[in-house]
């Protein structure tokens, strides 16, 4: 499996350009092979090239992201040196006043609206965790969130790749689950259903056939409550499956937890 990866890395000149000669034993690229092939612990192995020039680092990361990638059942958030920084898989979209959290151990990503920031119509402020795909995509994340205001929401979404204006999202917002589709800066309510189970955890999924996208819940990630059917949506091949969450008032701030992604591109 390494040696593939390394193989289609390699090809796609993504990776291991040479290093500075006082780094060689360690950081060069027959060296970084040699080492990713026999490491145990991405962690410790992304680390132990920490002194490596930039370009090394990055390269470092890149392998052992997709290492991660054909290993994990879900999709990892943090880097792969253990920081508090996002695996390359993913982008980052602060929007305004906003931040996050990375829990490595548990994989587990925070995600903390600040004041006034929101998502819809033109309004493009909250916080937004993205990960590109090409084409028909099946999505669900776990979401842990205790909303403290009706228009407090957290949920996922999908997005033409380059018009943040231009999405359909599922979210819990308040005690309702709702789906609202953002055609060219105008948000309309698809539909909406009011959520009474009063459980913190809920899993969203969002599967697109061509112009066709289903959005759905559920409780436990095994039994799902469709929200939305084949609803009928303009989009690019190219595209981001998101996660955001909101906080619209003039003070205070807000958090929800986003856990076990699978994403599968068909």
């Amino acid at each position: 499996m390494r040696r593939i990866l390394i193989a289609v890395l390699l090809a796609s000149g993504m990776v291991l350009p040479s290093a500075h000669a006082q780094d060689e034993d360690l950081c060069s690229r027959e060296a970084v092979i040699a080492s990713f092939a026999e490491a145990t612990d991405m962690t410790v192995w992304s680390q132990q090239h920490n002194a490596c020039p930039a370009q090394v680092q990055r390269a470092v990361r890149t392998l052992a992201a997709g290492y991660q990638l054909l290993t994990d059942e879900f999709l990892p958030f943090a880097a792969s040196d253990g920081t508090n920084l996002f695996s390359p898989i993913w982008k980052w979209y602060p929007g305004e006043a906003n931040s996050y959290g990375i829990d490595p151990l548990t994989n587990i990503v925070y995600l903390i609206a600040g004041t006034l920031s929101d998502q819809r119509d033109d309004i493009t402020t909250a916080p937004v965790l993205a990960y590109p795909v090409v084409g028909n995509v099946t999505a669900q994340v776990k979401v842990t969130f205790s909303p403290v205001d009706e228009k407090n929401g957290a949920g996922m979404g999908i997005r033409a790749a380059q018009d943040a204006n231009s999405w359909i999202r599922i979210a819990r917002v308040g005690d309702t689950i709702e789906v609202v589709a953002d055609t060219r800066g105008t948000s309309t309510v698809v539909d909406s259903q009011p959520y009474a189970e009063g459980a913190t955890d809920i899993y969203f999924k969002i599967e697109r056939v061509g112009a066709l996208f289903t959005l759905s819940y559920s409780i436990d990630g095994n039994d799902w409550q469709v929200v939305t059917s084949d609803s009928n949506e303009t989009f690019p091949e190219e595209t981001e499956i998101f996660m955001t969450t909101w906080w619209p008032l003039e003070s205070g701030a807000a958090q929800a937890s986003f856990s076990e992604v699978k994403i599968t591109e068909e």
